[in-house]
């Protein structure tokens, strides 16, 4: 009998590319993997629209740029 292996979380970080945002979004990828190493099973970087910086986990918006009027 196989053992179940816990789902672990992906992380989905949407960037403004006419904003030039992939460096911030790179390293934000970069600190969740070193920081969550064990825990984490996915981190992917996705091109957004315009001003967008939006942090999601298994499709659940946890952080919004713009939710934050920033």
């Amino acid at each position: 009998m196989s053992e179940l292996i816990p789902k672990r979380p992906r992380v989905v970080i949407r960037y403004s590319v006419k904003c030039r945002w992939l460096l911030r979004a790179g390293w934000t990828a970069q600190e969740l993997l070193t920081t969550f190493a064990e825990t984490l099973g996915e981190v992917a970087l996705q091109p957004g629209d315009s001003g967008v910086f939006d942090v999601f986990v298994d499709d659940r918006l946890i952080w919004s740029r713009d939710q934050h009027g920033r």
